[in-house]
């Protein structure tokens, strides 16, 4: 919550790692938690909510979320 994250939804567990949908900057996510640290592993965007072009968006280098 403290990086943005919102609107947590659809909790799996899977092992050591939990897949969570959640919301940022009014775009949705798929998340890959940590559950032993909480640390996100990875982040993946499902979708524009405006259906809007990805093209800007994959010119511009990824930052990993932690």
């Amino acid at each position: 919550v403290d990086d943005g994250w919102r609107d947590f939804q659809d909790i799996e567990l899977r092992g050591g790692i939990a897949r969570i949908e959640a919301r940022r900057r009014g775009e949705t996510y798929v998340l890959k938690v940590d559950r032993c640290s909480g640390d996100i592993v990875d982040a993946r965007r499902l979708g524009r909510p405006d259906g809007g072009s990805f093209a800007y968006d994959q010119d511009r280098p990824r930052r990993p979320y932690y």
